[in-house]
C-alpha cells in the first residue's frame, strides 16, 4: 500500500497529469478511429449496461475473420494501455483533489482499470469462439465486467469533477479576502 500511495502522490502532480490526460484524449481517439473502420457493429465493450450470450453469438456472426482479428489486436494491445492511463489520471486527480488519505476514492480508479483489464481478456477468449460455443460463464463474467467497469468510471468521473469544482468554489471564495 505504502508504493501505491507514492505512486498515486507522483501522479497527483500537475505536471505529470498533464501527459496522461492527454494519452487518454489520444486513446480515445486511437479508439474512434478504430470503431469506425474496424468493427461491422458496435464493440463488445461498447454495450455500457452488459450483453447477453445471444448478443455474443450474433457479434460473432456478423463479425468477419479479419474484424475478430482486429478486434483482439485492438482488446490486446491498445485497449490494455488505456486501463492503466486513465486508472493513473483518475487516481491522481481524486488524490489531488479529495486528498492522499482518502484511498477509497482514487482506488475506484484502479477497480474501474482492472474490471477493464479483465474484460479486455475475457473479450479476446470470446473472440476465439464460433459463434454457438461461446461458454455461457465467458459471456457472463465480461458482461459483469463490463457493467462493473463502467459504473467505476462514472463514479470516478463524477467524483474527478466534484473535486474540480470543489476546488475552483475554495479558490473563488478566498480571492476577495485579505490576509
Amino acid at each position: 500500500m505504502k508504493n501505491l500511495i507514492r505512486l498515486v502522490t507522483w501522479v497527483s502532480g500537475t505536471w505529470r497529469q498533464i501527459p496522461l490526460f492527454l494519452g487518454m484524449a489520444a486513446c480515445t481517439g486511437l479508439f474512434l478511429v478504430a470503431r469506425r473502420y474496424g468493427y461491422p457493429i458496435k464493440p463488445l465493450d461498447g454495450y455500457f449496461f452488459g450483453y447477453s450470450p445471444d448478443e455474443v453469438a450474433t457479434f460473432l456472426t456478423v463479425t468477419t475473420a479479419e474484424a475478430k482479428s482486429f478486434y483482439r489486436l485492438i482488446s490486446g494491445t491498445l485497449d490494455m494501455v488505456y486501463p492503466v492511463v486513465y486508472g493513473l489520471f483518475f487516481a491522481g486527480a481524486l488524490a489531488r483533489t479529495w486528498g492522499i488519505e482518502r484511498w477509497w476514492l482514487w482506488g475506484l480508479a484502479f477497480v474501474a482499470a482492472a474490471c477493464d483489464v479483465g474484460e479486455n481478456s475475457c473479450v479476446i477468449a470470446i473472440l476465439g469462439f464460433a459463434p454457438q460455443s461461446v461458454p455461457e460463464s465467458l459471456c457472463r463474467v465480461a458482461s459483469k465486467l463490463t457493467v462493473l467497469k463502467w459504473a467505476f468510471v462514472d463514479v470516478a468521473l463524477l467524483l474527478t469533477l466534484a473535486g474540480w469544482v470543489k476546488q475552483g468554489i475554495g479558490r473563488f471564495s478566498g480571492r476577495g479576502k485579505s490576509g
